[in-house]
């Protein structure tokens, strides 16, 4: 995880405790997955919206080759 051994995270996790406190810990990591969460739906979203933009697109060159056939 970002080249961080065990010892750092130890550290690091020791340092947030005693930063914020251990009440405001569980909170911090609601938080940080209602996040992670959102930005997962989010980008799924996202990239149906761009296949559904490409598919329409597509059909529209294709009915437009299919006139241009016919005329």
């Amino acid at each position: 995880m970002f080249g961080l051994g065990a010892k750092e995270i130890l550290i690091l996790n020791g340092l947030i405790a005693l930063l914020f406190g251990s009440k405001k810990i569980p909170e911090l990591a609601k938080i940080i997955g209602d996040t992670v969460v959102r930005l997962k739906h989010g980008t799924v979203n996202e990239k149906r919206d761009i296949v559904n933009k490409t598919d329409v697109i597509d059909q529209k060159k294709d009915t437009s080759k299919k006139t241009n056939k016919v005329s």
